[in-house]
Protein backbone atom coordinates (compact mmCIF):
# COMPACT_ATOMS: atom_id res chain seq x y z
CA UNK A 1 0.00 0.00 0.00
CA UNK A 2 1.35 3.39 -0.95
CA UNK A 3 1.83 6.06 1.69
CA UNK A 4 -0.75 8.29 -0.02
CA UNK A 5 -3.33 5.49 0.12
CA UNK A 6 -2.55 4.88 3.80
CA UNK A 7 -2.85 8.61 4.49
CA UNK A 8 -6.26 8.76 2.78
CA UNK A 9 -7.50 5.69 4.69
CA UNK A 10 -6.39 7.09 8.06
CA UNK A 11 -7.91 10.50 7.23
CA UNK A 12 -11.23 8.91 6.27
CA UNK A 13 -11.27 6.91 9.50
CA UNK A 14 -10.55 9.92 11.71
CA UNK A 15 -13.03 12.10 9.79
CA UNK A 16 -15.76 9.48 10.07
CA UNK A 17 -15.38 9.63 13.85
CA UNK A 18 -15.28 13.42 13.93
CA UNK A 19 -18.35 14.09 11.79
CA UNK A 20 -20.53 11.32 13.23
CA UNK A 21 -23.18 12.71 15.50
CA UNK A 22 -25.59 10.18 16.93
CA UNK A 23 -29.12 10.40 15.59
CA UNK A 24 -31.66 9.40 18.16
CA UNK A 25 -34.20 6.92 16.90
CA UNK A 26 -37.29 5.76 18.69
CA UNK A 27 -36.20 4.15 21.92
CA UNK A 28 -36.48 0.38 22.21
CA UNK A 29 -37.26 -1.79 25.24
CA UNK A 30 -34.16 -3.42 26.74
CA UNK A 31 -34.98 -4.95 30.13
CA UNK A 32 -38.53 -5.66 31.28
CA UNK A 33 -40.14 -6.82 34.50
CA UNK A 34 -43.84 -6.83 33.82
CA UNK A 35 -47.01 -8.64 34.83
CA UNK A 36 -49.62 -8.50 37.49
CA UNK A 37 -48.66 -6.95 40.79
CA UNK A 38 -47.95 -9.11 43.77
CA UNK A 39 -48.02 -6.28 46.28
CA UNK A 40 -46.19 -3.05 46.96
CA UNK A 41 -43.12 -1.58 48.65
CA UNK A 42 -43.02 1.91 50.08
CA UNK A 43 -40.42 4.29 48.67
CA UNK A 44 -37.47 4.65 48.80
CA UNK A 45 -36.84 1.41 46.99
CA UNK A 46 -34.06 0.21 44.67
CA UNK A 47 -34.22 -2.24 41.76
CA UNK A 48 -31.02 -3.71 40.37
CA UNK A 49 -30.92 -4.51 36.67
CA UNK A 50 -28.49 -5.81 34.06
CA UNK A 51 -28.65 -4.01 30.70
CA UNK A 52 -27.94 -5.83 27.46
CA UNK A 53 -27.24 -2.60 25.53
CA UNK A 54 -24.57 0.12 25.72
CA UNK A 55 -26.96 2.96 26.66
CA UNK A 56 -30.08 3.77 28.63
CA UNK A 57 -32.63 6.33 27.45
CA UNK A 58 -35.53 5.89 29.81
CA UNK A 59 -37.34 3.95 32.52
CA UNK A 60 -41.01 3.18 33.12
CA UNK A 61 -42.28 2.10 36.52
CA UNK A 62 -45.66 1.22 37.97
CA UNK A 63 -46.69 2.98 41.18
CA UNK A 64 -49.81 2.78 43.30
CA UNK A 65 -51.22 5.00 46.01
CA UNK A 66 -50.34 4.20 49.58
CA UNK A 67 -52.43 5.49 52.44
CA UNK A 68 -54.33 8.74 52.28
CA UNK A 69 -51.72 11.06 50.82
CA UNK A 70 -52.49 13.94 48.44
CA UNK A 71 -53.64 13.35 44.86
CA UNK A 72 -50.30 14.39 43.31
CA UNK A 73 -46.66 14.53 44.32
CA UNK A 74 -43.06 14.15 43.12
CA UNK A 75 -41.10 11.01 42.24
CA UNK A 76 -37.32 10.99 41.77
CA UNK A 77 -35.42 8.32 39.85
CA UNK A 78 -31.67 8.05 40.47
CA UNK A 79 -29.47 5.71 38.42
CA UNK A 80 -26.36 4.46 40.19
CA UNK A 81 -23.40 2.30 39.18
CA UNK A 82 -22.20 2.10 42.80
CA UNK A 83 -24.02 -0.49 44.94
CA UNK A 84 -23.66 1.75 48.01
CA UNK A 85 -25.18 4.66 46.05
CA UNK A 86 -22.64 7.25 47.23
CA UNK A 87 -21.07 10.05 45.26
CA UNK A 88 -22.40 11.39 41.99
CA UNK A 89 -25.25 9.46 40.36
CA UNK A 90 -25.19 8.66 36.66
CA UNK A 91 -28.66 10.13 36.13
CA UNK A 92 -31.16 11.83 38.41
CA UNK A 93 -34.57 13.05 37.31
CA UNK A 94 -37.63 14.23 39.24
CA UNK A 95 -41.16 14.15 37.89
CA UNK A 96 -43.48 16.67 39.52
CA UNK A 97 -47.24 16.56 39.75
CA UNK A 98 -47.37 12.77 39.48
CA UNK A 99 -50.91 11.50 39.94
CA UNK A 100 -51.65 8.56 42.20
CA UNK A 101 -51.98 5.22 40.42
CA UNK A 102 -50.48 6.66 37.22
CA UNK A 103 -47.69 4.99 35.22
CA UNK A 104 -44.36 6.79 35.63
CA UNK A 105 -42.28 7.51 32.52
CA UNK A 106 -38.74 8.90 32.80
CA UNK A 107 -36.99 9.91 29.55
CA UNK A 108 -33.60 11.51 28.80
CA UNK A 109 -30.95 11.64 26.07
CA UNK A 110 -29.18 8.28 25.74
CA UNK A 111 -26.53 7.75 28.41
CA UNK A 112 -23.61 5.35 27.89
CA UNK A 113 -23.53 2.31 30.20
CA UNK A 114 -21.71 -1.02 30.13
CA UNK A 115 -23.73 -4.04 28.97
CA UNK A 116 -24.04 -6.91 31.48
CA UNK A 117 -22.89 -4.77 34.43
CA UNK A 118 -25.21 -4.29 37.41
CA UNK A 119 -26.93 -0.91 37.83
CA UNK A 120 -29.27 0.43 40.49
CA UNK A 121 -32.58 2.25 39.92
CA UNK A 122 -33.54 4.13 43.08
CA UNK A 123 -37.07 5.55 43.38
CA UNK A 124 -37.90 8.07 46.08
CA UNK A 125 -41.06 9.98 46.89
CA UNK A 126 -39.85 13.54 47.40
CA UNK A 127 -43.17 14.80 48.65
CA UNK A 128 -45.87 13.25 50.78
CA UNK A 129 -47.46 11.41 47.90
CA UNK A 130 -47.60 8.10 49.73
CA UNK A 131 -46.53 6.02 46.72
CA UNK A 132 -45.70 2.34 46.67
CA UNK A 133 -43.82 0.62 43.87
CA UNK A 134 -45.63 -2.38 42.44
CA UNK A 135 -43.82 -5.70 42.65
CA UNK A 136 -44.22 -8.99 40.80
CA UNK A 137 -42.43 -12.27 40.15
CA UNK A 138 -38.63 -12.24 40.11
CA UNK A 139 -36.80 -10.64 37.19
CA UNK A 140 -33.71 -12.71 36.36
CA UNK A 141 -31.42 -9.70 35.81
CA UNK A 142 -31.76 -8.16 39.27
CA UNK A 143 -33.54 -7.88 42.61
CA UNK A 144 -35.24 -5.39 44.90
CA UNK A 145 -33.36 -3.64 47.69
CA UNK A 146 -36.04 -2.78 50.20
CA UNK A 147 -36.32 0.59 51.88
CA UNK A 148 -33.42 1.94 49.85
CA UNK A 149 -31.06 0.10 52.22
CA UNK A 150 -28.98 -2.98 51.53
CA UNK A 151 -31.53 -5.74 52.15
CA UNK A 152 -31.90 -7.72 48.95
CA UNK A 153 -35.26 -9.37 48.36
CA UNK A 154 -34.81 -12.06 45.74
CA UNK A 155 -38.51 -12.94 45.80
CA UNK A 156 -39.66 -9.59 44.42
CA UNK A 157 -38.91 -7.18 41.59
CA UNK A 158 -40.40 -3.86 40.65
CA UNK A 159 -42.71 -3.59 37.67
CA UNK A 160 -40.41 -1.63 35.32
CA UNK A 161 -38.98 -1.29 31.82
CA UNK A 162 -35.69 0.19 30.66
CA UNK A 163 -35.19 1.65 27.19
CA UNK A 164 -32.21 2.22 24.93
CA UNK A 165 -31.56 4.07 21.67
CA UNK A 166 -30.61 1.65 18.91
CA UNK A 167 -28.69 4.34 16.97
CA UNK A 168 -26.66 5.63 19.91
CA UNK A 169 -22.91 5.92 19.28
CA UNK A 170 -20.56 5.71 22.23
CA UNK A 171 -18.35 8.85 22.24
CA UNK A 172 -14.86 8.38 20.81
CA UNK A 173 -12.25 8.36 23.60
CA UNK A 174 -9.55 11.07 23.54
CA UNK A 175 -6.86 8.39 23.17
CA UNK A 176 -8.19 7.52 19.72
CA UNK A 177 -7.89 11.15 18.61
CA UNK A 178 -4.31 11.23 19.89
CA UNK A 179 -3.49 7.97 18.13
CA UNK A 180 -5.06 9.14 14.86
CA UNK A 181 -3.27 12.49 14.85
CA UNK A 182 0.04 10.81 15.76
CA UNK A 183 -0.38 8.29 12.95
CA UNK A 184 -1.13 11.07 10.49
CA UNK A 185 2.01 12.89 11.65
CA UNK A 186 4.18 9.78 11.18
CA UNK A 187 2.78 9.17 7.71
CA UNK A 188 3.40 12.81 6.80
CA UNK A 189 6.99 12.65 8.07
CA UNK A 190 7.65 9.42 6.17
CA UNK A 191 6.24 10.94 3.00
CA UNK A 192 8.30 14.10 3.44
CA UNK A 193 11.47 12.06 4.05
CA UNK A 194 10.80 10.08 0.87
CA UNK A 195 10.56 13.20 -1.30
CA UNK A 196 13.82 14.69 0.08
Amino acid sequence: MKISQLLRAVSACVLSFSIHTPSYAAIVTDQISDGSSGGGLDTPVVQTFTPSQNNIAGVDAAFSSLGGGPATGNITLTLWADPLRFGVPLIQQTLTGVARNAPIEFRWSPFAIIPNDTYYLEFTDTGTLGMAVLINNPYAGGAVIEGGGNLFNGAADLVFKTYYDDQFAVPVPPALWLFGSGLLGLVGMARRKKTV
